[in-house]
């Protein structure tokens, strides 16, 4: 059985197709490459035929990447390609691969294609948080563990997350962020903050119903008075 990759590329612009093609087809694990200008063409066609991977370009006119991608079967893998880095959260959201940045370079795309030949089609119908957080750094997307994230804690229009020796700055309101992590690792301690239950070493009650939480590494958070509740369910405390 040849378990090679067929692949469709989904680009409205002719040339970065033809780039994206050249890429894949230097690669063994592909066995086969279909394009497609418009999402709807992709659309009709994966009725009938049954592709291991799409590489979706978010950034098209009528429906975009991310809308087209909901409505792919779901043992479809996707990974967006796209020059905006900033759809990168909405982009896990849907449980892509990956997700790669304009002009791709080929090192990415085979880290990519490692991943695809790696990683089993997901279940039909099965809503998952996303493992890895894409964090934006310039053109390149670095994609964190979410069980490494320590606390995510917001600071005006921007949220400092907080990895280890680390502190990742990333212009996204905390509530949004938020959505994209795992409820039974991570809980919302403050208005402005997020920690991951598992990185807090010690909580001590404080007056007024707050709690002084010390991290493992270290750090000391402050819990707000109206998330009293949920600190003490979260941490299973009766002080």
């Amino acid at each position: 059985m040849d378990r090679r990759l067929r692949v469709a590329i989904v680009d409205d612009e002719e040339l970065a197709r033809a780039r994206l093609r050249r890429l894949l087809v230097a690669h063994s694990e592909v066995a086969a490459v279909e394009e497609f200008d418009h999402g709807d063409d992709l659309l009709m066609r994966v009725a009938a035929s049954t592709f291991d991977a799409v590489f979706l370009d978010i950034g098209m006119p009528e429906r975009d990447g991310l809308e087209i991608a909901a409505h792919l079967p779901p043992a479809t893998r996707t990974v967006f390609v796209t020059a905006y880095p900033e759809h990168a959260l909405r982009a896990f959201d849907l449980a892509a691969v990956d997700y790669l940045v304009k002009p791709v370079l080929p090192e990415r795309l085979a880290e990519t294609l490692a991943r695809l030949g790696a990683a089993p089609a997901p279940a039909a119908a099965v809503s998952v948080f996303p493992t890895r957080i894409p964090i934006s750094l310039g053109r390149r997307v670095e994609l964190v563990e979410a069980v490494r994230i320590d606390s995510v804690i917001a600071q005006a229009n921007y949220i400092d997350i907080r990895v280890g020796a680390r502190t990742f700055v990333l212009r996204c309101p905390l509530h949004k962020f938020a959505r994209g992590l795992d409820p039974a690792l991570f809980q919302r301690v403050h208005r402005s903050i997020v920690v991951r239950l598992e990185a807090v070493a010690h909580i001590e009650p404080l007056p007024a119903g707050r709690y002084r939480l010390r991290l493992k590494d270290g750090s000391l958070l402050v819990s707000g008075r109206s998330y009293r509740q949920q600190v003490r369910r979260a941490f299973g405390l009766t002080a």
